[in-house]
């Protein structure tokens, strides 16, 4: 789920989108032109971005009447779907569990780059102002089968020219996000996590946030451990974590993780 000031946008493992007034909670309009389901979503600039694992995106123009813009094919069935979505001002990035990472305008849809990754893409986090892209893969640091070298599990691309910036061993890291201040990476359970000989099995998800420094340098980073039952979602911004907790319906937790003085 996305929203700007006017409109809440929601997509769903049964392909739908759907958009809700926001002051009103009025119900605008629901689109079924994805046929599988929709993990990528973003609002920006009055549009809703969105991508599909049938490898489409779409762009809808958010107002009293929805209407869908741009509907195209952006991954190939062999590239396994459009896993994430992300954006900035006038530029959309996707990512595929293919290994692909591409960048489009906004809202023309014009093809910009694709990035060719060492891993499959589980999430893609954009910064655009400083030309760069953040993917993460539940599946890195696996051998390769084209090599047999393995790959990292985080790694930031040049977007103008597609070269690996920076490389970060993060074991199972599923979601990512990256802006001036920081560097966040959700992992998901494992013994590597809570150690094999731990007394409590109950599922762990950690919480790695890597302080920047100047350029693409990360000083120093901060951990903390969660339990959950599915693998919870999170919002984050300069000051503030939340992530949801399953076992209670509707609620969340809040953390504030960056010193205010």
């Amino acid at each position: 789920m996305d929203a700007n000031a006017d409109y809440v946008v929601g997509v769903s493992g049964d392909s739908t989108v759907c958009v809700w007034n926001r002051n009103t909670g009025e119900f605008k309009d629901v689109f079924y032109h994805h046929r599988a389901s929709v993990w990528g979503l973003r609002v920006q600039d009055g549009f809703a971005v969105t991508g599909s694992m049938d490898g489409t995106i779409s762009v809808i123009e958010l107002g009293e009447t929805p209407r869908l813009l741009k509907h195209f094919l952006a991954h190939s069935a062999s590239s396994w779907g459009v896993s994430d979505i992300d954006s900035a001002p006038g530029i959309i990035a996707s990512g595929c569990l293919g290994k692909e990472i591409s960048l489009w305008s906004l809202p023309d849809c014009g093809h910009l780059k694709t990035i060719e990754t060492t891993h499959s893409v589980n999430c893609v986090s954009l910064k655009a102002d400083e030309k760069i892209v953040v993917s993460s893969s539940r599946t890195g640091n696996q051998p390769n089968h084209n090599d047999g070298f393995k790959t990292a599990n985080v790694i930031i691309w040049c977007t103008e020219t597609g070269d690996a910036l920076k490389e970060l061993d993060v074991p199972s890291c599923c979601y990512v996000v990256i802006d001036k201040h920081k560097l966040l990476c959700l992992t998901a359970a494992g013994d590597a996590i809570i150690g094999e000989h731990h007394a409590i099995k109950w599922p762990i998800a950690k919480i790695t946030i890597f302080f920047r420094g100047s350029d693409l340098n990360f000083e120093s980073k901060s951990e903390m451990l969660i339990r959950y039952q599915r693998t919870p979602a999170i919002a984050c911004t300069k000051t503030l974590l939340a992530y949801s907790l399953e076992r209670t319906i509707g609620m969340c937790q809040v953390i504030d993780f960056w010193p205010t003085s």
